[in-house]
């Protein structure tokens, strides 16, 4: 599996939440994968986990995903952010991605 996060995410809920989003795109013999998102910042940090499915994507094609993190403590900030993805293969075979770099919020 291949992908990232965008690199400008956008914040609601009084900046407690971020709008996660990005691509991904399956490997040969990948079907199904537990993506987990995680944002940080000094004062504020959160992550959420889902579940995707190929359903017929043909590998290599990229497809978007977007999912909320929500702080679990205090309000994220304008401006940088660390941001991890973390891609289990969950069926089929693969070994999974992980991804990370530093994203702008507003």
């Amino acid at each position: 599996m291949h992908g990232n996060i965008d690199n400008n995410l956008s914040t609601s809920n009084d900046s407690h939440v971020v709008d996660g989003k990005g691509w991904l795109a399956w490997d040969p013999g990948e079907e199904s994968a537990t993506i987990e998102v995680t944002v940080n910042q000094p004062a504020a940090g959160g992550r959420n986990t889902f579940t995707v499915s190929r359903n017929g994507t043909p590998f290599g094609q990229q497809i978007t995903w977007q999912q909320n993190v929500t702080s679990a403590n205090g309000a994220f900030g304008q401006g940088s952010a660390d941001a991890q993805v973390k891609a289990t293969i969950t069926s089929g075979s693969g070994s999974g991605s992980n991804w990370g770099k530093t994203v702008q919020l507003s």
